[in-house]
C-alpha cells in the first residue's frame, strides 16, 4: 500500500501538460496574511507539503484515506478558484490522474459522495454573519498540511514565506478581494485578476 501511495503521490509531483509542470501552485497552503477571504471559505486546508509529511509518517492507514487527501485538496482548489480558471482545470486533471491510477491498483472506482457531505464539499458556502456566496470567481492557489490535522494549526510566519516562495516560482502574485453584498443580499467574492491578466495599474498578475 505504501508504495501505491508513493507512485501516485510522485506521478502527481511530476505531471506536466503543455509544458507546465501542474503541481507547483498546490505544493504549500495559501498565506493567512495575503489571502484571509480563503480561510473564511475553506475549512480544511491541505496541500501537496502536508500530504508528503503524512505520507513518510506512515499516517494513512489505507490507499482510500490517502485519496481522500488528495480530493480535498483539488476540491479546495475547484471550490475558491473561478470554474474555468488554469488552478480549476490544473485540479481537475492531477485528480483525475490520481482516480486513474487508484483504479489501475485496485481495479474498483472510488466514491467520494460521504467524504464530501461530512467535509461539506457539496453544500453552498456560508460566511460568517452575511447569506451565501454566490460567486466564488476568484484564483487562489491553496497549499499545504493534512486535512485533518490542518484545522488545528496555527499559522507561523515561516508558512506565509513557504506561500510567498511558491508564488515567486510560480512566476506571479495574487491579490485579495473585499467581501461585498449584492442587492439581491448574497455575499459574494469579486473576482480576481485571471491568469496572466493585466490590472489597472498595468502589472501583470496571476491567478
Amino acid at each position: 500500500m505504501q508504495k501505491q501511495i508513493t507512485d501516485i503521490y510522485d506521478k502527481l509531483i511530476s505531471f506536466v501538460k503543455n509544458g507546465r509542470k501542474l503541481c507547483v501552485v498546490f505544493m504549500v497552503k495559501p498565506s493567512r496574511r495575503m489571502y484571509p477571504d480563503y480561510y473564511i471559505i475553506i475549512k480544511n486546508p491541505i496541500a501537496f507539503d502536508g500530504v508528503k509529511r503524512r505520507i513518510h509518517s506512515y499516517v494513512y492507514c489505507s490507499l482510500e484515506e490517502f485519496l481522500h487527501d488528495i480530493h480535498l485538496m483539488f476540491s479546495n482548489a475547484r471550490i475558491y478558484n473561478q470554474e474555468g480558471s488554469i488552478i480549476y482545470m490544473d485540479s481537475k486533471d492531477l485528480e483525475n490522474v490520481a482516480v486513474e491510477m487508484y483504479k489501475n491498483f485496485t481495479g474498483k472506482d472510488i466514491d467520494f459522495s460521504e467524504f464530501d457531505e461530512r467535509f461539506g464539499l457539496n453544500k453552498p458556502l456560508v460566511l460568517p454573519g452575511v447569506p451565501l456566496v454566490e460567486d466564488t470567481s476568484k484564483s487562489f492557489v491553496p497549499s499545504a498540511s493534512a486535512a485533518s490535522t490542518e484545522a488545528a494549526e496555527t499559522t507561523t510566519g515561516s508558512g506565509d514565506a513557504a506561500s510567498s516562495n511558491a508564488t515567486a516560482e510560480f512566476g506571479g502574485s495574487f491579490s485579495s478581494s473585499p467581501i461585498s453584498v449584492t442587492a439581491s443580499g448574497i455575499a459574494s467574492l469579486p473576482p480576481k485578476p485571471s491568469f496572466g491578466a493585466t490590472t489597472a495599474n498595468g502589472t501583470v498578475k496571476k491567478n
